[in-house]
């Protein structure tokens, strides 16, 4: 145990003074960060975001290092102020992953919805067509829509996310497709919320 809480403090040092010489402009002392944790980082990257993101972000983190090199004070353990650095890269990519899906797929239902809407006449049907129409849905069809068509979810999973039958869960997302593409078919607007059957009156929904 003594040897290997040894190297293990030998390392760190190794990495404390590569840290003051880069801060001090040292060329050397990035090349030594590089080679101690540049492995390290992309089996951590790998292992929480894909070995196809790992290198991209192992780059990522490095640009982070040197942005951020003036707010490292020595003589504390340089390893967990990087990774510290590598976990705010990790979370930014997965923030712009999320927001990068979804774009997509709300291009994606645009899309099927244009293809399903025939003799629309409006080819230039987009995402943010299909977020207007989506606002002016009542509440209950677009939550329905948009778990079920947008995020995929089953209609049972929609039943117990909003408490009713996997029935209604059903009816409200079909009568929520079909009132979409008569707006974005034929960009009428849709009657009041309250003179729709599923807001009142209809056991189903």
């Amino acid at each position: 145990m003594r040897g290997v809480a040894g190297e293990a403090s030998e390392g760190e040092a190794r990495l404390v003074s590569s840290m003051i010489a880069y801060q001090a402009g040292q060329l050397d002392g990035f090349t030594s960060l590089y080679a101690e944790l540049a492995s390290d980082l992309e089996r951590f990257f790998a292992a929480h975001a894909g070995t196809v993101a790992a290198e991209d972000l192992v780059q990522d983190t490095f640009l982070e290092i040197h942005r951020s090199r003036r707010s490292y004070r020595s003589p504390l353990p340089v390893r967990p102020w990087v990774f510290g650095l590598a976990r705010n890269v990790l979370r930014r990519h997965r923030r712009s992953s999320w927001r990068r899906q979804r774009r997509e797929r709300a291009a994606g239902v645009a899309a099927e919805l244009r293809a399903a809407t025939p003799g629309s006449g409006r080819p230039g049907l987009d995402a943010g067509d299909l977020h207007e129409a989506l606002r002016r849905l009542p509440a209950t069809r677009r939550e329905a829509w948009v778990l079920h068509h947008k995020d995929g979810w089953s209609f049972q999973e929609i039943a117990r996310r909003l408490s009713i039958g996997v029935n209604a869960a059903r009816l409200r997302a079909s009568r929520g497709m079909r009132d979409l593409r008569r707006m974005l078919g034929r960009g009428r607007p849709l009657a009041p919320a309250a003179d729709r059957n599923d807001e009142k009156g209809d056991p189903l929904a």
